[in-house]
């Protein structure tokens, strides 16, 4: 599947699934607990987000490298956007990462089952977010977002909301700070990456 964007942002990489699950009791001292259970958790897919969006970062620098682009992967393993480009070359630019992510990446079964993980992960994306003091739109129903990811349609991305922010000035982050909210909250395929020049 391909994913083109505009200006700021560009989508690749997909991730695998581990599911974390959690018991209780009814001692007092887990009620003192269950008041945390509320607490954002991290699931066990992020950590392996973070390791896998890193690899195919380096693959596709190689293959735009390969293809005269001169890129640097940033702080959060996004690949940064050449500096002086015109509107005509940015199209071009983003049309490559396309054709590399393409490529290099694996393959994505276009399955409801695929995009029913996708569409999970997007939530555990949103919830970490939102833990670390960042508002979220409301999701679409499961079924309708996986009806748009099969269909190649614009997608609901938690990240997409901050970069919305951060592009329009209502929310001012360095780089620095975004690597760093994108390296605590990894989004499973696609990936948010935001020009800071």
């Amino acid at each position: 599947m391909k994913s083109r964007l505009s200006g700021r942002t560009f989508l690749v990489s997909l991730c695998f699934v581990s599911l974390a699950l959690s018991g209780c009791s009814f001692s007092e001292e887990s009620e003192d607990e269950s008041s945390s259970s509320d607490e954002w958790r991290e699931p066990g897919w992020m950590a392996e987000a973070r390791q896998t969006q890193e690899e195919e970062a380096s693959k596709i620098q190689t293959c735009l490298d390969e293809k005269g682009w001169d890129v640097e992967k940033t702080e959060d393993s996004s690949l940064s956007v050449p500096e002086g480009l015109n509107d005509e070359q940015k199209t071009l630019f983003f049309e490559t990462i396309g054709d590399c992510s393409d490529e290099v990446l694996d393959d994505f079964e276009n399955t409801d089952e695929a995009w029913q993980i996708k569409y999970d992960r997007a939530l555990d994306t949103r919830d970490c977010l939102e833990d670390e003091g960042h508002k979220i739109p409301a999701p679409p129903s499961k079924d309708a977002w996986v009806k748009a990811g099969k269909g190649n349609q614009d997608l609901w991305t938690p990240f997409q909301f901050v970069i919305d922010k951060i592009s329009s000035g209502e929310l001012s982050m360095t780089e620095s700070e975004f690597a760093t909210l994108y390296d605590k909250c990894p989004q499973a395929g696609p990936t948010a990456s935001m020009s800071f020049q």
